[in-house]
């Protein structure tokens, strides 16, 4: 982490445990060429938490805002999302267990018309 400016404290001291969207949002900086753009989305809560100011202050001094943070940031994960997903997870799970039961007989047919199952 020695080479990541967000991987230090206030004091200058290195943090022993720094998230990877922390990390990403430098990297990706870094990446950028001289008036380049960059979309991301984040966690709401590194731009709303007050202990994440440091990263906030960080983006600010190297980048040019070009909305405001009430417009760009979407609740991604409401409840109709949730229940969307559960239910997409839901019914994979059930193909899943058809499909292997499909698989199971049709290996079981074929190990009786070879001869290779009682």
């Amino acid at each position: 982490m020695g080479s990541y400016d967000l991987a230090k404290k206030p004091d200058g001291k290195w943090q022993t445990k720094v998230g990877r969207d922390i990390l990403f949002i430098e990297r990706n900086l870094d990446f950028l060429k001289p008036g380049g753009r960059m979309a991301i989305v984040l966690p709401q809560g590194r731009f709303n938490n007050s202990s994440d100011k440091n990263i906030r202050d960080f983006i600010a001094e190297r980048c040019r805002i070009l909305a405001d943070m009430d417009q760009i940031i979407v609740p991604v994960l409401n409840e109709n999302f949730k229940k969307f997903i559960t239910d997409i997870i839901n019914y994979s799970k059930l193909l899943l267990a058809q499909a292997d039961l499909t698989y199971q007989q049709a290996e079981d047919l074929l190990l009786s018309e070879l001869g290779l199952k009682d």
